[in-house]
């Protein structure tokens, strides 16, 4: 019996050793054709969608109200700030989409994600024009916040339905999608917060909130934008569909 249990042994070794050379294992990324960070899919492309940021440049963001872009880099495939660059935005300008985006802050961070930003006299940030996904350590931030200033919420307007952002140092996915005057933040995964602009309600929440109403979510096609609120924070695989 052992002569057989060796024979067995050795003729599957051999047969294993056979079947995997000059084979790379699949990731399972690849198994479950998921892209690598700061690419896409097949399937993704023939969506329609588009990545704007490429992991190595800073090609397609620019300061806002500026010409260039300074401070803010692409470094080990992410697109960061240290704090103190200024806000920036992106070349392009869109009005109906879905805009995807990774994330992640320090302990006690702050930024966000805004879109419909434009740039005119008179205005000297993004917020003032541009309706913000809330970024925050909400659980370690050294101010008091109110519901309608944790992660997720569209800022000093309307709060999330739940808080379902990672810890400070780990990755989360955003996702803003406009269809008209219809808008949805998911954050990993999950609707947390829907709403319509040009209602009544939305009237009423705007002029409740620290926004002019002169400037603020007037627009409907505009530039994306992340803030430098002063901390450390990080993009990557940032990606748009335009519908």
């Amino acid at each position: 019996m052992k002569s057989l249990s060796y024979l067995f042994l050795f003729i599957f070794s051999v047969s294993c050793s056979s079947c995997s050379e000059g084979m790379e294992p699949e990731s399972p990324s690849s198994e479950m054709g998921e892209p690598s960070h700061n690419q896409l899919t097949a399937a993704e492309r023939n969506a329609g969608w588009t990545l704007l940021f490429d992991g190595e440049s800073t090609d397609g963001w620019r300061n806002y109200k500026s010409d260039t872009m300074e401070g803010w880099v692409a470094e080990e495939g992410v697109l960061k700030t240290s704090g103190g660059n200024g806000d920036i935005i992106s070349e392009g300008q869109y009005s109906e989409f879905e805009l995807s985006v990774d994330w992640r802050i320090e302990e006690q961070g702050n930024s966000g994600i805004f879109y419909f930003v434009v740039e005119k006299e008179g205005v000297s940030r993004i917020h003032e024009t541009g309706p913000e996904f809330q970024i925050i350590d909400e659980n370690n931030y050294p101010v008091d916040l109110q519901p309608n200033q944790v992660t997720g919420s569209l800022s000093d307007v309307y709060p999330p339905y739940e808080l379902l952002s990672n810890p400070p140092g780990e990755w989360n996915t955003a996702k803003v999608v406009v269809e008209g005057a219809s808008v949805e933040h998911w954050l990993n995964g999950t609707l947390i917060l829907a709403f319509t602009m040009d209602t009544p309600e939305w009237e009423q929440a705007v002029e409740g909130s620290k926004f002019d109403a002169i400037h603020y979510a007037v627009a409907r096609t505009g530039h994306l934008a992340f803030q430098d609120h002063g901390n450390t924070v990080e993009y990557r695989t940032i990606k748009i569909r335009e519908l």
